[in-house]
């Protein structure tokens, strides 16, 4: 049987662990023990964390016991993206079952969030309750196999060990110099001997080894209710945060049911639902795009690109009107992933030339940061988990819980604040206002394919603020309407459009500058100056993985557009 892996040059990493295949299909519900792979496949943004989770899947961990190996990991090695001070979501698939899952560990506001000025871009105040180690625990209890010292221990390793940081890590660190040299805990990891920490030097996070032995021992239970908890609320409050014990003790996670909707007939497309907007953003470009010929457009074409940007433009209007925390408020989900509210949007804003953006009462401020990662695995039964993680900002909010090595997130500035547009321009409304408890609306779009008969064929998500969206959107339609391999779906160029600010963003590999005159001329698309692109303020890195039953292959991609990338069979 033939494995095929894609190196493409990124700072991501695949990891093929010997995939033979039996010549029988594999998701039959009455055979299920004896249809699947060897072993399976990892794919994630750090060499060393895809490592560990393929290396838990030759112990004979699941797909979700390697994704939490996975998770704990890229939190040690990728500070600048996500980190156990963070939260994220989850979508998984159960082969056996047939069902997909949703799992919101996102971080929650605390108590305390409206006593305080709307001042959340870096230190203690910036911090939601992180939800990362009780969404790993409740992965792991409910969906995995093996225990949480097998899981946990090769990132304690890490930790006290050391490794050395990448180009990326070593940026992020310069760039937030200002910020972590506020604190004394941040200082000594990052900028030790008043010197920040460069490419290639040793990583060491003794507290954190710490922490996570901790952990390992007594489980969630110690991060929100034992001494690690109080721990962790003394030393925000020492530094005048505003998370507390009370708000770690009733910290929830959220199984949800995906956002789910058809494509062309053909396809099933599985995302995550609010509090994230990929999933909706998504399903509503594509029920717009259905009412186009895109498969017979050349993927560069002038017409193709503006249904694309017009189809985002109408996605991200709604989402800045129409969508924040369901538990705090009603939002129209069935009319917004409807087919004939997109074919009312491609009628009235898709299909013409000139579409004038419209005003938003009441504008807030939705300050969604790039720094994020996203990782998939895929194991031998064919189970899937594709998680996006994030700290929101570049090394989160900058304040290390003293003496628990804790990276605490900025996540608080997710919210939608008073009369502002954020520094990327995008914006959000009082659906998204700050409350104790809520989540804030998020970009971060894990997303399944499946085809008609209920099988998987694809798993990926993107790192990447709002322009995740964008970038989950472009692989789909490069590989389901263009029939692209998967390499070449991740590789292709990608157009981003959010509404607010009213222009394309787009890689100079897929406009050039006569293809954008055509766009500003005949289809009045507006570009901006290059250095006031989101597309230079963002970064994108899907990881995907294709589960192509016909050939009896399994192929992961891995986005170029990334430093330092290999791929690992």
């Amino acid at each position: 049987m033939k494995i095929k892996f894609h190196s493409l040059f990124s700072l991501a990493f695949v990891l093929l662990i010997s995939l033979n295949y039996i010549s029988e299909p594999l998701f039959a519900k009455d055979t299920y023990q004896s249809k699947r792979f060897d072993r399976g496949v990892v794919v994630s943004q750090s060499k060393l964390a895809s490592e560990i989770g393929a290396e838990i899947l030759r112990k004979g961990g699941n797909a979700i016991d390697a994704a939490v190996a996975t998770g704990y990991a890229i939190g040690v090695v990728q500070p600048n993206g996500s980190g156990i001070g963070g939260g994220g979501f989850a979508l998984i698939y159960i082969a056996k079952t047939n069902e997909i899952k949703a799992i919101d560990f996102r971080e929650r506001a605390p108590k305390a969030i409206n006593n305080f000025p709307y001042e959340f871009q870096n230190g203690p105040k910036a911090g939601g309750i992180p939800g990362e180690v009780l969404g790993f625990e409740f992965l792991r209890i409910k969906y995995g196999k093996l225990n949480r010292k097998v899981l946990i221990e090769p990132s304690i390793q890490l930790a006290e060990n050391g490794f050395p940081i990448n180009e990326a890590l070593a940026n992020r660190i310069k760039d937030k110099q200002s910020v972590l040299n506020q604190f004394e805990s941040s200082k000594k990891i990052f900028i030790p001997s008043s010197n920040y920490l460069e490419t290639g030097n040793n990583l060491k996070q003794i507290d954190l080894a710490q922490t996570l032995r901790i952990i390992q021992e007594g489980g969630a239970d110690e991060f929100y209710k034992g001494k690690l908890a109080d721990q962790i609320a003394e030393g925000i409050k020492a530094n005048d945060g505003i998370i507390n014990k009370s708000d770690l003790a009733n910290y929830r996670i959220y199984e949800l049911k995906p956002i789910c909707g058809t494509y062309r007939k053909e396809y099933k497309v599985c995302s995550f639902p609010p509090p994230s907007s990929g999933g909706i953003c998504i399903l509503e470009a594509l029920n717009i795009l259905e009412n186009t010929n895109l498969p017979a457009l050349k993927y560069n074409s002038p017409e193709r690109l503006n249904y694309l940007a017009n189809s985002l433009k109408a996605s991200f209007e709604d989402r800045a009107n129409k969508l924040g925390d369901p538990r705090f408020n009603s939002l129209p989900i069935s009319q917004l992933t409807s087919k004939s509210y997109a074919k009312k949007i491609f009628d009235s804003k898709v299909a013409i030339k000139d579409i004038k953006v419209g005003t938003l009462e009441n504008n807030k401020n939705l300050n969604e940061k790039p720094e994020t990662t996203h990782w998939t695995v895929v194991d031998k039964h064919g189970n899937i988990a594709t998680i996006t993680a994030s700290l929101n900002g570049a090394l989160g909010s900058g304040f290390v819980i003293p003496q628990t090595g804790i990276l605490l997130n900025n996540t608080l500035d997710d919210f939608s604040l008073p009369q502002a547009a954020n520094q990327y321009g995008l914006i959000g409304n009082k659906l998204n206002e700050p409350a104790p408890g809520k989540t804030p609306l998020s970009s971060m779009s894990p997303t399944i394919v499946l085809e008609k008969d209920n099988q998987p064929i694809l798993a990926l998500g993107s790192p990447g603020g709002p322009t995740i969206i964008s970038a989950v959107l472009n692989v789909l339609l490069g590989y389901l309407d263009q029939k692209f391999s998967l390499e070449q779906a991740v590789s292709e160029g990608r157009l981003h459009h959010q509404w607010k600010p009213d222009y394309i963003s787009a890689e100079d590999t897929l406009i050039n500058t006569e293809l954008k005159q055509v766009l500003q001329t005949d289809y009045k698309q507006k570009f901006p100056e290059k250095n006031k692109s989101v597309w230079n303020q963002f970064y994108w890195a899907v990881e995907a993985v294709e589960l192509n039953l016909l050939k009896k292959e399994l192929i992961g991609a891995s986005d170029p557009r990334q430093e330092n990338g290999l791929v690992y069979e």
